[in-house]
């Protein structure tokens, strides 16, 4: 048996497609071998497949998919069973519908709200580029609560400072 070339960045990349689409039940490198062969590509081995360590990593992560499918897959047995299967995906169904159109309304919504928030920045001369500014940053050390402010009742303002560090260490 001659030795089969090497495999060069394409070729993994061809292999790892082949693995990512890889829809039957079960995946062992003799069966991902047979199908490189079968598709045209050189026969590897096992071990030259391994090596590289992108092959390795896809094969391992759609064996681990593989396997998790087969575990949420219910066995269905009976007429019975796949009735009550069936009643339950339509009834998740009809949530997920349900959701869906509550969600685009909510979308169509949020549309209008913001065209119109657009309209009366414009409207006001607001530009975009004070409309797109940044979010002042927070200062955390400090915080303002608001309380009433002498003879002014539209105005609050008291600082609470919070203790630094040196004074938490020396109580």
């Amino acid at each position: 048996m001659s030795r089969a070339a090497n495999i060069t960045s394409s070729t993994i990349n061809k292999i790892i497609q082949i693995i990512d689409g890889w829809s039957a039940e079960k995946l062992t490198w003799e069966l991902l071998i047979e199908e490189i062969d079968r598709r045209g590509h050189p026969r590897y081995t096992r071990q030259a497949l391994e090596r590289k360590e992108a092959i390795k990593t896809a094969f391992t992560a759609r064996k681990i998919t593989l396997r998790e499918k087969r575990l949420q897959t219910p066995e269905i047995n009976t007429l019975a069973q796949a009735a009550i299967e069936i009643e339950i995906l339509s009834r998740k169904l009809e949530r997920a519908e349900a959701a869906l159109a509550r969600l685009q309304l909510t979308n169509d919504n949020l549309n209008a709200q913001f065209i119109r928030w657009a309209h009366n920045a414009v409207s006001l001369g607001i530009s975009k580029d004070v409309l797109d500014a940044p979010l002042p940053s927070m200062n955390r050390a400090r915080s303002t609560v608001t309380v009433p402010n002498g003879n002014k009742p539209n105005r609050f303002k008291v600082v609470i400072e919070r203790p630094s560090d040196k004074e938490s260490a020396d109580e």
